[in-house]
C-alpha cells in the first residue's frame, strides 16, 4: 500500500508541478521578487511574510483541487474503487502533491531574502531602523502553500464545481487588500490566509525609507506572536482540510469545518 502511495503521489506531484495555473503562479511569483529587489525595505518584508509565493499558493490550490475533481467529473470514481488502490489512497498522493509546491516556495524565499539584503537587516523606518525578518515570518509563505493545497483538495472532494475554486481565489485576494496590504487595528487581520504583522500607527504615513518617495505607515512593531499563533491556524486548518478530504461521511466533514472556522475564530481572539 505504502509503494502505490508514493507512485501515485509521485504523478499527482508530477501533474501539479506542471499544471498551467501552477505554472502561471510560479511565473507571478518570479516576477514579484525580481521586481521587490528594489523596493523599500518594508515592502520586501511583506514579500518576504509569503506575498511573493502567494500567486505559488493560489496556483498550488487551483491545480489541487482540479486534481481532486479529476475522477469524479470523468465518472470514473467507481470504477478506480475497483483496483487495488482505494480511494483513500488516490485522495492521499493528491494531499502530498502539494509537497512539492512548498519546497518551490522555500527556494524562493530562501532567494528573495539574500537578494533583498535581509540578512544585514531590511530598512524599515524612515529613520533608517533595520530589521531582519523574523523565522515565524519567513515560515507563513510555504506554510501557507501547503494549507491551501489541502484546501483545494478538500474542497475538489466535497464539491465537484471549478468555477468554486475561481471564486475562491478571487474572495482571498478581495480580502487580502484591506485586511493585510492596509494593515487595519482589527482581530480580523489574523483569519485571512496571508497575514501581515506589521502594526502601523494609524494615520502615519511618512516616506518609506530615507530618500524614499514612497510612502509607508510609521511601523509601532512586528506582532510576531500574532503571526506565530497565526502559523499554528493555519496547520489546523490543512489538518481539518486533508481530514474532509478523506472522509466520507458528511457528519465528519461538518464537524472537521466547523472545527476549523472555530479555529480561525480562537485566533482571532487569542493574536488579536
Amino acid at each position: 500500500m505504502r509503494g502505490g502511495l508514493i507512485a501515485l503521489a509521485a504523478g499527482e506531484t508530477r501533474r501539479l508541478l506542471l499544471h498551467p495555473l501552477f505554472l502561471a503562479g510560479l511565473a507571478l511569483t518570479v516576477v514579484a521578487i525580481v521586481a521587490g529587489r528594489g523596493w523599500p525595505g518594508q515592502h520586501q518584508s511583506f514579500l518576504l511574510m509569503g506575498v511573493a509565493v502567494l500567486p505559488v499558493a493560489l496556483g498550488t490550490f487551483a491545480a489541487a483541487n482540479l486534481a481532486a475533481m479529476r475522477n469524479r467529473r470523468a465518472g470514473a470514481e467507481e470504477l478506480l474503487d475497483t483496483l487495488p488502490a482505494g480511494r483513500a489512497t488516490r485522495i492521499g498522493a493528491q494531499l502530498l502533491a502539494p509537497l512539492a509546491a512548498v519546497a518551490v516556495a522555500v527556494v524562493a524565499i530562501a532567494v528573495a531574502y539574500p537578494l533583498f539584503g535581509a540578512g544585514d537587516g531590511l530598512v524599515v523606518a524612515v529613520d533608517g531602523l533595520r530589521r531582519q525578518p523574523h523565522m515565524v515570518e519567513l515560515a507563513q509563505g510555504p506554510l501557507l502553500v501547503a494549507t491551501l493545497g489541502a484546501v483545494g483538495v478538500a474542497l475538489g472532494r466535497v464539491v465537484a464545481l471549478p468555477l468554486l475554486a475561481v471564486l475562491a481565489i478571487v474572495a482571498v485576494v478581495f480580502v487580502e487588500v484591506p485586511l493585510a496590504a492596509w494593515t487595519p487595528d482589527s482581530a480580523w487581520r489574523w483569519v485571512v490566509p496571508l497575514v501581515n504583522d506589521i502594526v502601523a500607527i494609524p494615520d502615519t504615513w511618512l516616506p518609506c525609507e530615507p530618500g524614499s518617495d514612497t510612502m509607508c505607515g510609521e511601523v509601532d512593531h512586528f506582532d510576531t506572536a500574532g503571526m506565530a499563533w497565526h502559523l499554528l491556524a493555519l496547520a489546523g486548518i490543512a489538518a481539518a482540510a486533508a481530514g474532509i478530504a478523506l472522509a466520507s461521511r458528511w457528519v465528519v466533514r461538518a464537524a472537521l469545518a466547523a472545527g476549523a472556522l472555530a479555529l480561525l475564530a480562537a485566533t482571532a481572539v487569542v493574536a488579536g
